[in-house]
């Protein structure tokens, strides 16, 4: 079973799903299942190299598919989505690292862990509840 020290450093790859290769949503999905027991969907259709569109449209296939709850209230074990106006643009995986409830994600200079409040003040953080667990 992996621990959220296994993940950080790892690079960026689009279209990433299996260990060590992740983009954000591949992420999600491995370190929600190896931290939490997150059993979380794929991609219904394949992402597109470097079009934010069809990834957008992807994660929120995703969103919708009826295994998020949107919360306000954020634990560890959330997914967390930035949106820019009606387009989610990138995701996360609420841990508790160091003592506080922080983000990991994968972005362009890797994966690492974050403060969530660290964004463009553009984007807008939702946080979405996972209602099923290994």
């Amino acid at each position: 079973m992996r621990q959220i020290q296994d993940y950080i450093g790892l690079e960026l790859q689009e279209g990433g799903r299996k260990y060590p290769n992740f983009d954000c949503w591949g992420l999600v999905v491995d370190a929600g299942y190896e931290l939490f027991g997150l059993e979380l969907p794929l991609f219904i259709t394949d992402v597109l190299p470097n079009n934010r569109r069809s990834h957008a449209r992807n994660i929120e296939m995703c969103l919708v598919s009826g295994v998020f709850q949107e919360t306000v209230n954020y634990v560890e074990g959330d997914v967390i989505c930035w949106w820019y106006g009606k387009l989610p643009v990138h995701c996360g995986l609420v841990v508790n690292y160091e003592g506080s409830l922080k983000m990991l994600h994968a972005h362009h200079r890797g994966v690492s862990v974050s403060c969530i409040e660290d964004r463009d003040t553009n984007i807008q953080c939702r946080f979405y509840r996972v209602s099923t667990k290994k």
